[in-house]
């Protein structure tokens, strides 16, 4: 019984791999894509945790670091003017996003206008999604609990609840559509930092994140309850740090602001403070009885003179249970203020 409530895990897994991989190689789609990933969320809602809400375009980002972002004066902290990104071995004109702060330096906007950005406050995010003939508003509302009780740019007052609701615009006809609203739940360490997720939709599926003693990520684990007991069928570690600032260090709000995080070096710059070298993913396999190797990052990087990183190379190796292993590699560009 044990097996078989496994094998199911699995094959929503190797989907999950498989998404990634067609994902990386029709990059050239990737505005399209997004609205085409948003509609098959909703549309298989029994995926495993995160994939349920993945409308995330290729954000990176945010960390729970107390020594800086909104309201701190300090010279030799930077945050994000720009970033542009692509995929492949040589840059080809990527998209360009911009960040945009308040006079606190909170962040309130980024991304590509037009295309795909973010508008940001201290309780709610919205995420706006255009493709041909579609327009896609996600709105993230953290402040269900009432005004005032939490806000995404302090810790002390980090939300204990998301509660996410997508309006799908049709512009041909002007229909819209509305999939269910979901909620996350979240829990959290003594340095407010994110220890558990868990979606009252599939309340037997749960996300768990430890930390270092310098408060980087190192690892999540995806559970789900399988014939009354708890099962990891996904795992991250992160093995190794530089000793530099992440790109968003500085940016309070930025692990909510881009929330859902997908990609392992999306996670990583969301919460961690330095930057990570390399990340693997295993996957349980249920003929082998034991975790593989799915998935490999490492990542590479040029730094300005206070010390951020001004590019950021990513190769990501997918390696199935069974067949051939594929790559890919992504690359960051960021400019500070």
């Amino acid at each position: 019984m044990m097996d078989n409530a496994a094998k199911t895990i699995v094959r929503l897994l190797q989907q999950r791999l498989a998404q990634r991989e067609k994902q990386l190689a029709h990059h050239g789609a990737r505005q399209g894509g997004e609205w085409r990933s948003l509609m098959k969320t909703f549309i298989q809602p029994g995926t495993f945790p995160l994939l349920i809400i993945t409308v995330l375009a290729l954000t990176s980002c945010r960390k729970n670091n107390p020594s800086g972002g909104g309201g701190v004066v300090a010279t030799d902290l930077l945050r994000p003017a720009t970033m542009r990104f692509y995929e492949g071995p040589v840059g080809g004109g990527g998209p360009v996003w911009k960040y945009e702060y308040d006079k606190d330096n909170f962040l309130v906007k980024f991304g590509e206008e037009g295309k795909n950005f973010r508008n940001v406050d201290g309780g709610k995010v919205e995420l706006k999604l255009f493709a041909t003939n579609f327009e896609t508003t996600t709105l993230y509302d953290y402040s269900i609990a009432g005004p005032g009780t939490m806000s995404i740019y302090e810790p002390k007052l980090s939300p204990a609840t998301v509660s996410i609701q997508t309006a799908i615009r049709n512009l041909l006809n002007n229909q819209i559509t509305k999939p269910p609203v979901i909620e996350w739940n979240f829990s959290y360490n003594s340095d407010f930092q994110v220890v558990k997720e868990v979606t009252a939709v599939d309340s037997d599926r749960e996300v768990y994140y430890t930390y270092d003693d310098k408060k980087n990520l190192k690892k999540i684990e995806f559970m789900s309850l399988v014939d009354k007991h708890w099962m990891v069928g996904v795992r991250t570690t992160v093995t190794g740090y530089d000793d530099k600032r992440s790109p968003f260090s500085a940016v309070k709000g930025y692990r909510w602001a881009s929330y859902p995080q997908n990609y392992n070096d999306q996670y990583a710059q969301a919460f961690c403070i330095n930057n990570p070298t390399q990340m693997k993913t295993e996957f349980w396999s249920t003929t082998k009885n034991a975790y593989y190797l799915a998935e490999q990052t490492d990542f590479g990087y040029a730094y300005n003179a206070q010390g951020y990183p001004t590019r950021i190379d990513v190769k990501t190796t997918y390696t199935p249970e069974i067949g051939a292993a594929s790559g890919a590699i992504r690359t960051y560009e960021f400019t500070y203020k």
